[in-house]
């Protein structure tokens, strides 16, 4: 086990900060290790009905390119509302029910995140403003195509959470 000799932030936002932490390991190597510093993210996966599931197609700067995702984003308070609140901001639908299924570690050895993940049901549509940086379009897909969509467009998060929520529903029923 490292112990944690210092620890400051060399950078912060409304979302996350950068951290740089000295360090001493169990053999006594010291050293830097700079890393990310968040309180969580939330992904969620809605199903239109039995047969269909809601992806996002939203564009994401750091790859210049339009990315194919179920809604996401940083939690602000807890990971349930962060949920609710980005379904709606991201899709324009609430849900009846949302459930968390499980969570994540998305970045190990770049941050400390942990990503929960929600299956939403029941969705019914909402009046909602998107942020005003989020360029968002809604894609209905059938459940048998999201697989291959997914790894075609290689959102890392997005594959990860379907291969969840696929377990999840081999092991339950969505109530």
């Amino acid at each position: 086990m490292w112990k944690t000799i210092k620890s400051e932030i060399i950078y912060k936002n409304k979302w996350w900060r950068i951290r740089r932490d000295r360090f001493k390991t169990k053999n006594n190597i010291q050293g830097n290790y700079e890393y990310i510093d968040t309180k969580g993210g939330v992904i969620i996966v809605p199903f239109i009905d039995e047969e269909n599931v809601l992806l996002i197609k939203q564009y994401r700067y750091p790859n210049r390119a339009y990315s194919l995702e179920f809604p996401a984003g940083g939690i602000i308070r807890s990971s349930s509302k962060s949920a609710k609140i980005e379904l709606k901001q991201e899709t324009g639908y609430s849900a009846r029910k949302i459930n968390k299924i499980g969570e994540f570690l998305p970045y190990t050895g770049l941050s400390n995140e942990i990503c929960h993940i929600y299956i939403a049901t029941g969705l019914f549509k909402v009046n909602t403003t998107p942020e005003i940086t989020e360029e968002v379009k809604n894609i209905i897909i059938p459940i048998r195509d999201v697989k291959s969509m997914l790894i075609k467009n290689k959102d890392g998060k997005a594959i990860t959470a379907w291969i969840m929520v696929q377990e999840f529903l081999r092991k339950n029923e969505i109530k």
